[in-house]
């Protein structure tokens, strides 16, 4: 698809197909980290964080929201989700502190 240019939606379906490509990947890591937390051979080390933004998550349902019509609405308040994460791993979409 990259080869031939985009055309119309080709875009919107390369950008789709790319995100899930990297959503495997990351969840192929993931499931590597937990093997190595359970054998001993790695640790996480937690930090605090706050998530402040809507991610880009909810664009792979696009096609099929749009299909039926749906409106989707992610709100975060402004001080942002409490939570954890492992600053040396990815926290992506968060504010550590």
């Amino acid at each position: 698809m990259r080869l031939r240019g985009t055309v119309g939606g080709e875009k919107k379906e390369r950008g789709v197909i790319e995100r899930q490509v990297k959503h495997l990947v990351s969840m192929v890591d993931d499931l590597l980290d937990v093997s190595r937390v359970t054998r001993g051979r790695s640790t996480f080390r937690r930090t605090r964080a706050s998530w402040r933004n809507g991610g880009a998550g909810h664009r792979d349902g696009e096609p099929l929201l749009e299909q039926h019509r749906h409106a989707l609405t992610v709100e975060v308040p402004q001080q942002g989700l409490a939570g954890s994460c492992d600053s040396a791993r990815r926290c992506a979409g968060v504010a550590t502190y």
